[in-house]
């Protein structure tokens, strides 16, 4: 007989796996997931991330998403395994975080930020969600580690938080300074407290080490320095600079009136879409909630228990602040969604216990809302990868099917890489995003010298980025007057339409056009002046 208290976690735990079974079989092609498992293969075909191709997340999901193409091959399968233990232990991780303090409402968090995750950020295998996962993973070392005092939990701690540096930099890094932080405040009069920051340094330092050591060794630590830090610091805010909480009104509130008034009477579409909106709204106000909560119970608001909560919690927000869309205010919560639900829970007001009831409601609703939508997914689609459903047909993959064999080259412009993975092709550039104000101009020039070299057959043209549309996730986006796209002008004087799609173009190499050859000896371009950016010669090698 198991004990009693393992008894939540495990009926938890297979509720979580039989509720988001539905959200596993749906393909959604939005965010970055078609960067990540594509670069996944790469890395499983044997590629250094950013030696062998460039990206700008760290590189713990590319080996992540590799661990289950190693286990369960090239699949699509593969990658929705990944998804669902990554999304069933970060629940886990919340139900305990948040059972630990004894709310009263174990399992509410975990179903309000589940609820909150799906369409533009979930299900798909991204790097916040893996980030977090590691970031929890790490948190819960700690409180259990203030509670056990084992030593081991504190070198685990700092081993985690670097993990979490290897996928996304500013979460682990100011996740470790957000533990050190807690050591000074709740240790720093014990004996041990020197030996405590040892072992959380060392764990930190250790891992990091390794990363660094691995990419040296093997001919890639430049590039990872400045495809992780120097890259970001000086090109990611050029474009990324969004309104708080981008996305609200324009991804959901908006799309629900429109949806919800052509099934039913527009005022019961308000009412219903105005439910399912409170979550969102809680999610971007924490800022203003959460203090005016913790001013009226001071007392308890910040005891020895919670204060981990708080400081831990800032510091995931802050990691995600960089992009101020609801999508990254949603990754940055988990913490303080549950601080939230605790502080409410102590609260002995009506308003308290109001404010809980209407979180549930509009949780449980909008969660429900997203099983239901992701049960009228049917369209079912054969790829190179395995068997999709999805809500609407795509006839670029029928064509890739009918005309892109797996391991032949394609070349996919500006923003849809998942084609490469779907497809089974190979990405002849070391770029599977190439977006002007993102990509430095050299980077642009690598990437037409590496098409001169290559035999792609066929060019997947996604206009989107020229669209107003897109003006709506990038408004400071700003492209270069056509005259000066070098990359365009290559594709249009090498390429014709062969199929297009609203946004989205096939072209093929015209006939008569010379078969690339490669190129005599040409000068090395890993380094370009004004650029600060790594190039490599792949011309010269004929890759």
């Amino acid at each position: 007989m198991l004990p009693i208290r393992r008894h939540p976690y495990i009926s938890f735990t297979l509720c979580s796996i039989l509720c988001l079974y539905p959200f596993m079989r749906v393909f959604l092609p939005v965010g970055d997931e078609g960067t990540l498992i594509y670069d996944a293969v790469r890395v499983t075909q044997g590629q250094v991330p950013y030696r062998d191709f460039f990206e700008v997340m760290g590189p713990g999901t590319f080996y992540w998403a590799a661990l289950f193409f190693k286990l369960f091959g090239i699949t699509w399968l593969a990658t929705r395994i990944a998804l669902m233990v990554t999304s069933i232990a970060s629940a886990f991780l919340i139900f305990f975080l948040t059972r630990r303090l004894r709310t009263r409402f174990d399992t509410l968090p975990a179903i309000f930020l589940l609820a909150v995750l799906f369409g533009h950020a979930w299900p798909s295998i991204s790097h916040h969600g893996d980030s977090n996962l590691l970031a929890l993973l790490s948190f819960a070392a700690f409180v259990v580690w203030i509670d056990k005092r084992w030593p081991a939990l504190l070198v685990a701690t700092g081993s985690l938080a670097a993990l979490t540096t290897c996928v996304l930099q500013p979460k682990g890094i100011l996740l470790f300074l957000a533990f050190l932080m807690l050591l000074v405040v709740l240790c720093r009069k014990e004996m041990g407290f020197a030996s405590y920051v040892a072992l959380l340094v060392t764990g930190y330092i250790a891992i990091i080490a390794c990363v660094l050591l691995f990419f040296w060794t093997a001919g890639g630590l430049h590039d990872y320095v400045y495809a992780n830090f120097v890259w970001p610091l000086t090109r990611y805010s050029d474009v990324n600079s969004v309104p708080y909480g981008l996305g609200i009104d324009e991804f959901y509130w908006k799309s629900w009136i429109q949806s919800f008034s052509a099934a039913i009477s527009p005022a019961v579409a308000y009412i219903v879409a105005g439910i399912l909106i409170i979550p969102f709204l809680i999610v971007a106000a924490l800022p203003v909630i959460l203090p005016t909560i913790a001013l009226c119970n001071r007392p308890r608001a910040f005891s020895r228990e919670l204060l981990p909560y708080w400081i831990a919690g800032w510091a995931l927000w802050l990691s995600e602040i960089h992009r101020k869309d609801i999508t990254h205010l949603v990754y940055g919560s988990p913490l303080l969604i549950i601080l939230l639900i605790c502080l409410l829970s102590q609260l002995r007001r009506p308003f308290a216990w109001t404010a809980i009831k209407v979180t549930a409601v509009s949780a449980i609703a909008l969660a429900a809302f997203n099983v239901c939508l992701t049960l009228t997914a049917h369209v079912k689609t054969e790829t190179a990868r395995g068997e999709l459903q999805m809500f609407k047909k795509d006839p670029i993959l029928g064509f890739l099917n009918t005309h892109v064999k797996p391991g032949d080259e394609l070349f996919v412009y500006t923003y849809s890489p998942i084609y490469y993975f779907l497809s089974g092709a190979n990405n002849p550039t070391r770029y599977s995003i190439l977006m002007y104000q993102i990509n430095t101009n050299a980077q642009f020039l690598e990437a037409t010298h590496s098409l001169e070299a290559s035999t792609v057959r066929y060019v997947i043209w996604d206009n989107l980025v020229d669209s107003k549309n897109f003006r709506t996730f990038f408004p400071d986006y700003h492209p270069p007057p056509k005259a000066e796209r070098a990359l365009e002008k290559y594709i249009d004087q090498n390429f014709a339409a062969v199929y297009q799609q609203q946004n989205i173009r096939v072209l093929k190499r015209k006939t008569g056009v010379p078969s690339p050859q490669k190129p005599c000896a040409a000068p090395n371009l890993r380094s370009v002046a004004n650029e600060g950016t790594t190039v490599r010669a792949m011309v010269a090698q004929g890759h």
